[in-house]
């Protein structure tokens, strides 16, 4: 009779991640390959020049990207580059567009 077992295939062990940081950067096809950082909202603020409360507006409005809840918290974070990409397209449509 034909022989019925089955072969495991050889995996990596899994490695600890020391810190947040590697965590978020490191090379995996289900992440982009640009540098993702969550940046909370006073920073958002502080880049983008505006208040609390335009910036909701435009959020609601579908002018600027919608915030990151990670689960459980109340936290809102915004992925760093999506905040990069809004203000160089409003550098761009100002005619002061960025050296790339």
């Amino acid at each position: 009779m034909g022989d019925n077992t089955i072969q495991k295939k050889k995996t990596q062990p899994i490695r600890k991640i020391e810190n947040r940081e590697e965590a978020v950067n490191q090379d995996s096809p289900c992440l982009p390959k640009q540098k993702t950082r969550f940046i909370p909202k006073p920073e958002v603020l502080h880049r983008i020049g505006r208040s609390n409360s335009a910036l909701y507006q435009m959020i609601s409005g579908g002018l600027f990207p919608s915030p990151y809840h990670p689960h459980g918290c109340r936290t809102s974070l915004w992925l760093e580059s999506d905040v990069d990409n809004w203000i160089a397209a409003r550098l761009a449509e100002a005619g002061k567009g960025v050296a790339a």
